[in-house]
């Protein structure tokens, strides 16, 4: 398939599939059960930075899990957008910092520290049992999964409510495969 029909097809499953996911009951049950999962999986990964997202639109809230982590010594952070079509950079989030409205609507911390995490938390649109995401369509996730890549060995996790599961994933060479989804009921490794 063409790059151009790939991201046609993309830019069409991804207006379908957000209005779904708007849908979606975003229930107590299932943020508890998700959180759980996403504690137990990264309290084994002692002394790693993790890079996590503070939640827009409909995406999955992970934002307690996170606090609970900033509480509990690790090293926290989160995406920053600095210009278009570039890499993300994350800034480190810490018990005190402010959080600031910037671009796109995404929170992030008010601090000067950058963090060169070692595990990336990555909200999307939907996903496959590949372990392929639909973003936004941005590619910001995609070109600075690449970016660390290329400097050492990252894990990448996806998280996603159960429904926003779908059949394949359209995919071209600058996607990026995850290593894990995270979902309510389950964890695709």
């Amino acid at each position: 398939m063409q790059i151009k029909s790939i991201i046609s097809e993309k830019s069409k499953m991804r207006v379908l599939l957000i209005e779904k996911r708007n849908k979606i009951k975003n229930t107590l049950q299932k943020k508890i059960l998700l959180n759980e999962k996403l504690l137990g999986f990264l309290k084994e990964k002692e002394n790693l930075s993790i890079a996590g997202y503070y939640a827009i639109k409909s995406e999955m809230n992970i934002t307690d899990s996170l606090k609970f982590l900033i509480n509990d010594n690790f090293e926290i952070s989160l995406p920053q957008i600095i210009k278009k079509n570039d890499s993300l950079v994350f800034k480190v989030w810490k018990k005190n910092t402010k959080l600031l409205k910037e671009n796109f609507n995404i929170y992030v911390p008010q601090s000067k520290k950058e963090s060169n995490p070692d595990l990336i938390i990555v909200p999307m649109v939907a996903f496959d049992k590949a372990k392929k995401r639909l973003g936004y369509g941005g590619g910001y996730y995609d070109r600075t999964i690449e970016k660390f890549k290329k400097n050492k060995a990252i894990l990448t996790v996806g998280i996603a409510f159960d429904e926003q599961e779908t059949e394949s994933i359209p995919t071209d060479k600058y996607d990026q495969n995850l290593n894990m989804i995270i979902t309510p009921s389950r964890i695709i490794a």
